[in-house]
């Protein structure tokens, strides 16, 4: 979890951080239809819930693979998947992973989450596009 959703804010904001939402990059993947059968393999695999972070690890090496699926069966150089790789788009269980061509950054379009906190815990709002829409814009 990021600083604002960890143990140091929760504590020392005690019952003050109740209402409070945050933006996150990560997803709760156990709140996401599209997330599902990643959830439901990784408690029967390690008897757990996806830690922070695990969904948009597996969707970051979709994206590797997806890339490194195009390469020649003559073994091109490591390079050839760096260029590669940024000229691949991948729909992953939380986002669609892709980058802009022209500055190899990251672009994330969907990529923003809220979370709420309540009783002293983060709960997962969902995408902020989906929230947004649901509130009527106003984000709550």
């Amino acid at each position: 979890a990021g600083p604002a959703l960890g143990p140091a804010f929760l504590d020392g904001a005690g019952a003050a951080a109740d209402g409070w939402v945050f933006a996150e990059a990560y997803a709760d993947p156990a709140a996401l239809p599209a997330a599902r059968a990643f959830t439901a393999a990784h408690r029967k695999r390690f008897g757990a819930p996806p830690a922070t972070w695990a969904a948009e690890a597996y969707d970051a090496v979709g994206l590797i693979a997806r890339a490194a699926g195009t390469t020649s069966a003559s073994g091109e150089v490591r390079s050839g998947i760096g260029g590669r790789l940024v000229r691949t788009e991948h729909r992953g269980i939380v986002r669609t992973l892709a980058f802009d061509v022209s500055t190899r950054q990251v672009r994330i379009p969907d990529g923003i989450f809220l979370h709420r906190i309540e009783k002293g815990r983060p709960r997962f709002l969902g995408p902020y596009g989906e929230v947004r829409e649901a509130s009527g814009g106003s984000g709550r």
